[in-house]
């Protein structure tokens, strides 16, 4: 079990067979015995300057229980024999729902159908909007139906 500690506090307590390191952490010092249960205050000091360090006023008690520690049983040996695998041919695979390269055909077919959208939506949007641009740039229309030319001043 760890304790938190925020700014620069310290944890301190202590109980039969178990101690609390200042960085929070529990330490058994001695052997617990199934069954046995120690229980013990732990007090938090704030190492601050102003007004000095101080100890909180309540504590918090830790309880400990002492459990029959489980030992792993001994590994057991298996005996292993060694199998010789069914060579593998085409009648086999097709057998078992195909080939490695399912996934690539897949993905040329979807691939194919994506360059087909975008060469659709090319046709379909692109070319009459590059169209309709260069036209307003070739063929920009007149400002005012009025206007004098310098060749003909008297035409109005």
């Amino acid at each position: 079990m760890t304790m938190t500690s925020y700014c620069s506090a310290r944890v301190s307590g202590s109980g039969p067979g178990v101690e609390v390191l200042p960085s929070g952490d529990i330490v058994t010092t001695a052997a617990f015995t199934p069954g046995q249960v120690t229980r013990f205050p732990a007090y938090a000091t704030d190492e601050g300057t102003r007004p000095g360090p101080l100890r909180s006023k309540n504590p918090i008690w830790v309880t400990i229980y002492g459990t029959k520690c489980l030992t792993t049983p001994a590994p057991t040996t298996t005996l292993t024999t060694t199998t010789t695998p069914r060579p593998t041919t085409s009648k086999n695979i097709a057998a078992f729902g195909g080939t490695k390269e399912d996934w690539a055909i897949g993905a040329i077919i979807v691939g194919v159908l994506l360059c087909l959208l975008c060469l659709f939506m090319l046709i379909k949007y692109g070319i009459p909007a590059m169209l309709r641009s260069y036209r307003k740039t070739r063929n920009p229309p007149a400002r005012h139906a009025r206007h004098t030319h310098p060749q003909n001043p008297g035409r109005a």
